[in-house]
């Protein structure tokens, strides 16, 4: 507060908005600085009480404070307001401060012909154009939020470097292909004693380089097995002098002459797994599964003495199919990220519907990466250190599965949500189609892949519908694809079957109202035997959703099954309606497609990984957990399992399938290995496989109700 001189009476700021203010307590804008206003007379002076109880002082002065209050002074002499008297008003200035903005938004419209409209514009039909893409093909795209906050920008010390890229390009000229065909004249024209003696040439000289040189030869033709099967037309042409000089009847000769060796390494194992002859019958030692340390037979602990060792259920290790390409450490995709120390997962296991002893495993690295690529492999009991055929997908291989009706078909779903067939009988290491063909795919991953019958549109002659065989995936977005294969176009064209809404259900009175918002994710499928059966969808929530396979649109019913994830459900192969699940939740149920409640509950007090049904006896069915596998058979003990095995030293079990027409299990861990079991001494098959089963499940409580 400072004060003017005696030409102003009184100041409250030094300058601003002026406002005039008379004696009666009156107050007015006075913007007019153009006018003089008189100073009055000292004997005018006063301070009226109009003007004082107006501003709510006492005898004191007043002044406003910087933030819009006012501030009591003590109030000046009379003498000090000047001399001059007759003016019944006094001046005070209010001082404006400084102007602060809060939102300044810039103008968003641009000229149309300028260069950013011209952007605008083109941003502008992009937008148009999506949006009719997405009302075309909807599955395509999904709504997520987006953050909008500006990410921090990447010093240079932490870039990484410039991925060097080189280009090499082989030219042959003409030249160079006449020769070629002409030493290919010479050489079919030529005697078979001159033959051996060219081919004897292309091996080096001296002793200790050619058997390293025939040595290359042998391992590459092992390698190269995906291109040993072929025609041999060509060759059974040729006099039978000439027939083992040719390059592809002397591959397939290496590959018998190594699957004799396989045979001559696990010819024991091979006769026990073809029931050929027993352990106890050729007096052998107990088999030690290599690299555990442990005697891996366990014994039923039998409340009665005197059984001999070889009576006791049991499991007898057999061979793992095993080789350094799944079990060697996994080379990163991306430079970014350090190489890892862990081997390829078994994410999943698949018999051969024509011949049983041929199986497909696929590999997916341990942590699920998009970006690594994964492996499937396909192994034969000839030869359990080589596979037949070795295929690499872009991605993870979580699930596959062989056609009923065409055997040498095999079909692969990916991490990054792609479905892949496969021709095992074809030399082609590639796919039969593009992988990234079609209109509608799946937005993650694809945990489940089955050939499942189904009937067709068309009706036959006979007035019924016909039954074909079609490919099912479900995958992580919640949807259930039907895939058609266009052999013109070599496209994998699919079709939405199922969508997995989420249910939420608001109660009033007595009602229950469904709701469906977005899909959940569902984890695995299966559909009943018989044709135009029930197809039951495992899902995310726990939840079991039944389908008639005629009319996949309606949810036929629901099974609150689990209170976690479900992994793995199995319909069983001799009764119909009876299926089992497995799921997080640490359980293993068995189900009724009549009862809304599980018939048999286990709690295993570990997430049970995979479950499998036993294709011998209809009672007898298996689960992993990552303390080891389990064998169970209801109709000996309800309430514990029969064989317990413990777990691997190094990793875990990570699938399970039983082997379709002998007693043998097959066990895929997180190390790229797949172990092979013979089970001994366990409940032989029913004469009724259904009424066994349903003898035991009539004894359960649920049933009973």
């Amino acid at each position: 507060m400072e004060e003017l001189d005696h030409e102003y009476p009184v100041s409250l700021v030094d300058e601003g908005v002026a406002i005039l203010i008379d004696r009666n307590g009156k107050f007015d804008d006075f913007l007019d600085w153009t006018n003089e206003f008189p100073a009055p007379l000292p004997s005018e002076i006063s301070r009226p009480a109009s003007v004082i109880s107006s501003f709510g002082f006492g005898a004191e002065s007043a002044s406003l404070s910087a933030f819009g209050g006012f501030e009591a002074f003590p109030a000046p002499s009379p003498l000090d307001f000047g001399s001059r008297a007759g003016s019944d008003e006094i001046v005070v200035y209010l001082q404006e401060t400084s102007t602060d903005f809060l939102l300044d938004l810039s103008g968003t419209a641009v000229l149309v012909n300028s260069a950013e409209g011209v952007a605008v514009v083109g941003r502008n039909e992009t937008y148009l154009k999506a949006l009719e893409r997405k009302k075309k093909y909807p599955e395509r795209f999904k709504d997520h939020w987006t953050e909008t906050r500006e990410e921090w920008r990447k010093p240079k010390s932490t870039q990484t470097s410039a991925i060097r890229r080189q280009s090499i390009v082989c030219q042959a000229t003409s030249w160079d292909m006449f020769d070629e065909f002409m030493a290919l004249q010479e050489y079919l024209r030529s005697s078979p004693s001159e033959k051996l003696t060219m081919f004897s040439s292309l091996l080096p000289e001296n002793e200790e380089n050619g058997s390293s040189r025939l040595s290359e030869l042998t391992e590459s033709a092992s390698s190269q097995r995906a291109q040993s099967v072929a025609s041999i037309s060509s060759s059974s042409a040729l006099p039978p002098d000439e027939e083992l000089l040719h390059p592809v009847r002397l591959v397939e000769l290496l590959l018998i002459t190594e699957r004799y060796v396989s045979l001559n390494q696990f010819w024991i194992q091979l006769g026990v797994y073809r029931d050929r002859w027993t352990r106890k019958e050729l007096k052998l030692d107990p088999v030690i599964f290599p690299g555990s340390g442990i005697l891996w037979e366990a014994r039923f602990k039998s409340k009665r003495s005197g059984l001999s060792e070889y009576s006791l259920p049991s499991l007898e290790f057999l061979w793992s199919f095993e080789c350094e390409t799944t079990t060697r450490p996994v080379d990163c995709a991306l430079p970014t990220k350090p190489r890892s120390s862990k081997s390829r997962s078994v994410t999943d296991v698949a018999h051969n519907t024509a011949n049983p002893h041929l199986l497909v495993a696929s590999y997916c690295h341990p942590e699920f990466d998009e970006y690594e690529p994964g492996l499937v492999c396909a192994w034969t009991v000839k030869n359990p250190r080589d596979p037949e055929r070795c295929y690499v997908t872009r991605s993870g291989a979580l699930s596959v599965d062989f056609s009923r009706d065409q055997p040498n078909i095999l079909a692969v779903g990916l991490y990054s949500g792609a479905v892949a067939l496969y021709d095992v009988a074809s030399t082609s290491v590639s796919p039969m189609h593009d992988e990234l063909g079609g209109h509608l795919s799946h937005s993650g991953p694809v945990w489940q892949v089955a050939w499942v019958p189904m009937p067709a549109i068309s009706i036959s002659e006979t007035g019924k519908s016909t039954v074909r065989e079609h490919l099912l995936s479900v995958a992580e977005d919640g949807l259930v694809i039907q895939w058609h294969y266009v052999k013109g176009r070599k496209t994998l064209e699919g079709t939405s079957l199922i969508k997995l809404k989420r249910r939420w259900t608001c109660s009033h009175s007595m009602n229950v109202i469904p709701l469906t918002t977005d899909n959940i994710a569902g984890f695995c499928f299966a559909l009943s035997q018989v044709a135009g059966g029930t197809l039951i969808v495992g899902t995310y929530t726990g939840e079991i959703r039944a389908f008639d396979i005629v009319k996949p649109d309606r949810i036929s019913k629901i099974f609150e099954a689990h209170t976690r994830c479900v992994y793995r459900l199995k319909w069983n192969p001799f009764v119909s309606k009876v299926f089992m699940t497995c799921a997080e939740d640490w359980t293993v149920k068995i189900w009724h497609l009549d009862y809304a409640k599980a018939l048999v509950d286990i709690d295993v007090q570990k997430p049970v990984i995979g479950c499998d049904w036993s294709k011998v006896c209809s009672t007898t069915f298996g689960l992993i957990t990552k303390d080891g596998p389990q064998i169970w058979d209801i109709k000996a003990d309800l309430l514990r399992p029969i064989v317990s095995l413990p777990s691997l030293e190094r990793g875990h079990f990570s699938c399970i399938a039983f082997a379709p027409t002998n007693n043998c299990l097959v066990l895929g861990d997180v190390c790229g290995r797949i172990h092979v079991f013979k089970l001994r001494n366990l409940t032989k098959a029913h004469a009724d496989q259904e009424k066994a089963l349903i003898d035991v499940l009539k004894t359960t409580p649920t049933w009973e109700a």
